[in-house]
C-alpha cells in the first residue's frame, strides 16, 4: 500500500514537472522580438516577452517598435540611442514610472508615441519638442496637470489622447495646437470645462468627453456641447447631458472665442500659405524641367536630321567623281591596252598596221 502511494506521488510529481517545463517552453510564445515589414518599414514586435528594458540587439534601421505589455519600469536617455530612425513607438501597458530627461530628444523622426497604461505622473517635456510627432497617446496614467511642458509646443500634434487620467480641466499649458483635430479627454474628473478652453485648437474636428463629471453639471454641459456642436461644428463622441437644460440661460459672450483662437488661425494660415507656396514652386520647377527636357529633345532631333541630310548629300556627290576619272583614263594609251582585251587582239591590230 505504501509503495502504491509512493508511486502515485512520484507520478504526479513527474507530470507536474513536465507540464511546468512545457509551459515555460511554450512554442507559441516567441523567444525574442519578431521582425516584420510594416508598409516597407523595418518593424519589430516585442510584446508579452517579460522584458524589463529596451532590447539592444535589433537593427539600427528600425522604424516601428512595439514593446507593449512588458515589465519595463525605467527609461534611460540611452534606451533608444541605437534606433534613431524610429517613427512609431509603442510602450503601452508596461510599468514605466521614471523617464530620464532627453530620453526621446534624439528621435526627431518620431511620428507616433504611445505611453498609455503606465501610471506616469509627469510627462517628459522633450516629447512636445519633437518636430514630426503627430499622434500622442498618454491615456491611463496619473496626470493632473502639465506644469513642465515647454511653451510654445513645437510638435505638430494631430491626435492627443488624455483619457483616464486625473484632469479636472484641459491643461492650459498645452497652449495653441493649430493642427490638432482629435482630442480625447474622456473618463477624467472634469469640473472646470468652458468653451474658451477649446479656443487654442482652431482645427479641432472630433472631441471625446464621455464618462466625465461634466455630464451631471447640467448648464456647464449644455454650454460646452452647444458651443462645440453648433458654433464650431465639432463631432462629440457618444455624449449627452443629463437632465433638462431649458433652465439654462446663456449670454452671447458665453460662446465668444479667446485671442488664442485668432492666433491659432493666424498660424494655420501661415502654414497653409507656406504649403501652397511649396506646391506652386514645385509645379513651376517641374514645368521648367519639362520645358528643358522638351527643348533639349527638339535640339537633338534637329541635330540628327542635319546629320542625316549631310550623309545623303555625301552619298550623292561621291559617285559624280568616278565618270570624270573614267574619261581621263580613256585618253591614256596605257589605259587602251588595259581595256582592249587579250594579247591576241593587240597582235592583230599591230599586224594590220
Amino acid at each position: 500500500m505504501n509503495s502504491f502511494i509512493v508511486w502515485i506521488t512520484f507520478s504526479l510529481l513527474i507530470i507536474n514537472i513536465t507540464s511546468t517545463d512545457a509551459f515555460a517552453r511554450d512554442p507559441s510564445k516567441p523567444v525574442g522580438c519578431e521582425l516584420e515589414r510594416v508598409k516597407k518599414m523595418v518593424g519589430y514586435v516585442c510584446t508579452n516577452l517579460n522584458l524589463d528594458k529596451i532590447p539592444k540587439n535589433l537593427k539600427s534601421s528600425t522604424e516601428v517598435l512595439d514593446i507593449s505589455h512588458n515589465h519595463i519600469k525605467n527609461l534611460l536617455r540611452t534606451s533608444f540611442e541605437p534606433y534613431l530612425d524610429l517613427k512609431f513607438l509603442y510602450l503601452q501597458e508596461n510599468r514605466i514610472r521614471d523617464i530620464e530627461d532627453e530620453t526621446f530628444s534624439k528621435l526627431e523622426d518620431l511620428e507616433a508615441l504611445d505611453l498609455s497604461g503606465n501610471g506616469l505622473i509627469h510627462i517628459p517635456p522633450e516629447i512636445f519638442k519633437l518636430p514630426r510627432l503627430r499622434n500622442l497617446y498618454i491615456a491611463d496614467n496619473s496626470f493632473r496637470s502639465f506644469d513642465n511642458i515647454p511653451s510654445p509646443i513645437i510638435a505638430p500634434l494631430q491626435k492627443l489622447d488624455l483619457s483616464r487620467n486625473n484632469l479636472e480641466r484641459i491643461p492650459k499649458e498645452i497652449g495653441i495646437l493649430p493642427d490638432l483635430y482629435h482630442l480625447n479627454i474622456s473618463s477624467n474628473p472634469l469640473r472646470d470645462l468652458t468653451p474658451q478652453q477649446f479656443s487654442p485648437f482652431c482645427h479641432l474636428k472630433e472631441v471625446n468627453i464621455s464618462d466625465s463629471r461634466l455630464k451631471t453639471m447640467r448648464c456647464d454641459c449644455e454650454k460646452v456641447t452647444r458651443f462645440l456642436e453648433r458654433k464650431r461644428d465639432i463631432y462629440i463622441f457618444s455624449f449627452y447631458c443629463d437632465g433638462n437644460s431649458a433652465e439654462c440661460r446663456f449670454e452671447n459672450s458665453t460662446f465668444t472665442e479667446t485671442d488664442d483662437y485668432e492666433k491659432c488661425m493666424s498660424i494655420r494660415r501661415q502654414v497653409l500659405e507656406h504649403e501652397t507656396a511649396q506646391v506652386t514652386w514645385s509645379i513651376i520647377g517641374l514645368s521648367v524641367l519639362g520645358f528643358l527636357i522638351i527643348f533639349i529633345g527638339c535640339l537633338y532631333c534637329i541635330h540628327r536630321r542635319n546629320v542625316n541630310q549631310m550623309r545623303k548629300k555625301a552619298k550623292i556627290n561621291n559617285p559624280a567623281v568616278k565618270p570624270k576619272m573614267t574619261a581621263a583614263n580613256n585618253n591614256d594609251p596605257a589605259s587602251d591596252e588595259s581595256t582592249t582585251g587579250s594579247p591576241e587582239k593587240l597582235l592583230i591590230k599591230r599586224s594590220d598596221v
